[in-house]
């Protein structure tokens, strides 16, 4: 193809191409766009020109027509909306569209990877870039590690051998079912950010670094996937305990009994040897900021063990 051939190309009307890809449930519109473009023997640069040939080179990187892609995919836009989040904004009657609990693009969604060897199964070989929930974390069907940590599709790994990750994976999505999406990724949020920090400071360490010896050998640093996953079951425990009311209600009282029922749940699910530290120890931390936030909040002398839980939900959350 000639240079001034291949400008007319670009600049020409939007036709059907050839192959068609199939969709993937919140995929990133770069990710479809690259596959469809391989599909097609183009380049990604030239398929956006040719979507969008009226836009500037830097918005066409964010931004293709979603009239002109339906055309050349052969996909209505109804179904373009719904595979692909980037592309709701411009459709032309959004509010029709069943979009409620549906994953959008952006926070607090994250970029991630399908697992790979789903996608194999659906004949698509190539990185699948979607936009994932902090609850997408493994693949339960084939135990891989999908989620945190993770930069290429490539670099997704067996969890097999450590069944209670996989168990963990399941055991979060029935926090999700009980306690509501938001409230758990609150709480997820928390148990993270107190799991890690015992981890930085060596506390109840041992069981976590077999995992993450049994995942690896490799280096690790700060953020790497191993480490994300050998903290999984604890973070998913903690995340149980901390998205419970009942449990929160202990946290809350001054009753010294209840705190320490509190405790020996987190003995029992999450680390089998923690003892409280003092203040060292985060989630003593935790436990006392929550308090203060309660108590600016003018909630704290209200809350007993059967406060309801409008009540409890109702105060601000300290992540």
């Amino acid at each position: 193809m000639t240079k001034t051939s291949r400008r007319s190309w670009r600049s020409a009307p939007v036709k059907r191409l050839p192959r068609a890809v199939r969709l993937v449930p919140d995929e990133t519109l770069r990710s479809y766009l690259a596959r469809l473009a391989k599909a097609n023997h183009l380049k990604s640069d030239d398929l956006r020109l040719h979507l969008a040939p009226d836009l500037t080179p830097t918005s066409r990187t964010a931004h293709t027509w979603l009239e002109s892609l339906a055309i050349a995919s052969g996909a209505s836009i109804d179904v373009l909306c719904y595979a692909l989040p980037e592309l709701r904004d411009q459709h032309p009657a959004l509010h029709l569209l069943s979009l409620r609990g549906r994953t959008i693009a952006g926070k607090p969604n994250t970029l991630g990877f399908a697992c790979r060897r789903c996608m194999a199964a659906r004949g698509i070989f190539t990185p699948v870039e979607r936009w994932t929930r902090h609850e997408h974390n493994v693949c339960v069907r084939h135990q891989l590690w999908i989620g945190r940590g993770l930069v290429q599709a490539d670099a997704q790994f067996s969890v097999a051998a450590l069944p209670e990750i996989v168990r963990a994976q399941s055991w979060h999505l029935r926090l999700l079912r009980r306690h509501g999406r938001s409230w758990v990724y609150r709480a997820f949020l928390d148990a993270d950010m107190i799991r890690s920090r015992w981890m930085a400071y060596k506390l109840w360490h041992t069981v976590a670094e077999r995992r993450q010896r049994a995942l690896t050998t490799q280096p690790l640093w700060r953020g790497h996937p191993a480490t994300h996953a050998a903290l999984y079951p604890e973070v998913v425990g903690l995340t149980s305990l901390l998205a419970s009311i009942y449990w929160r209600q202990r946290t809350l009282t001054d009753d010294v009994h209840e705190l320490d029922r509190f405790y020996a749940a987190v003995h029992s699910r999450v680390v089998p040897d923690y003892q409280p530290t003092g203040y060292r120890d985060h989630l003593v931390r935790w436990i006392s900021d929550q308090r203060k936030l309660y108590d600016l909040a003018g909630l704290l002398d209200l809350v007993h063990t059967d406060t309801p839980r409008e009540t409890i939900e109702s105060t601000p959350w300290k992540a």
